[in-house]
């Protein structure tokens, strides 16, 4: 019997993920912390097979001046038979997916796994008039993203890739960050992907509100 590497190691991905926590109930944008509460009201399911690795175990809904928002992280195999972490958001009629890694297609070795994405964002339009426009906005949310991001403290390369660090299959461990820290650098990451992106339903006022150097 063949043995799906793939699977084990995305299962013992979703293992330890399922057993880190936010901590104080507090995800950290920096200085800023934000107030989470731990599960949803809605489901959020986007897996027609019901197959989250994680068991819907790391959920949480927080408050917004534009409302209370849920989230929802998933782990599942993918239409190409790829395993990727998702991070879903729900907030009044807006639901949809802001985010996710590839946990193997960034093998560096058969028991390493790079947990990286590249920071990227795209919208598509119906009117053809906007996509010379469209690809300007893309680019710009790059930038201010990925620049907002390096303020924070997080590794993100020249050609705007994240890097949370990595994970070893072999030894069962995060390495170069932890699994408490990967789960709230994780969310942040979601949140602040929708905000720039302006089509999820939801700003983070604070980013607004606050000088975004006061944030370091």
């Amino acid at each position: 019997m063949k043995i799906d590497k793939n699977k084990n190691d995305a299962e013992l991905f979703a293992e330890i993920l399922s057993g880190s926590k936010i901590t104080d109930n507090i995800l950290y944008f920096g200085k800023f912390g934000l107030e989470l509460i731990d599960g949803v009201k809605d489901k959020i399911n986007y897996n027609e097979d019901d197959g989250d690795l994680l068991l819907y175990k790391r959920e949480f809904t927080a408050k917004l001046s534009s409302g209370v928002i849920q989230i929802s992280l998933q782990l599942y195999e993918n239409d190409h038979s790829h395993y990727r972490l998702f991070a879903f958001t729900r907030i009044k009629n807006y639901h949809g997916m802001t985010f996710s890694i590839n946990l193997t297609t960034k093998n560096i070795s058969d028991n390493i796994i790079i947990l990286s994405q590249k920071i990227k964002f795209s919208e598509r339009f119906d009117n053809n008039k906007q996509l010379v426009q469209d690809k300007r906005d893309r680019k710009q949310k790059q930038i201010e993203m990925s620049e907002l991001l390096r303020k924070l403290s997080y590794n993100v390369t020249g050609n705007n890739d994240l890097i949370f660090g990595t994970f070893d299959t072999k030894n069962k461990c995060f390495v170069g960050t932890t699994p408490d820290k990967f789960l709230n650098d994780f969310i942040v990451i979601a949140l602040l992907k929708g905000h720039f992106q302006g089509n999820k339903g939801f700003k983070l006022d604070f980013l607004d509100k606050f000088n975004k150097n006061d944030l370091v």
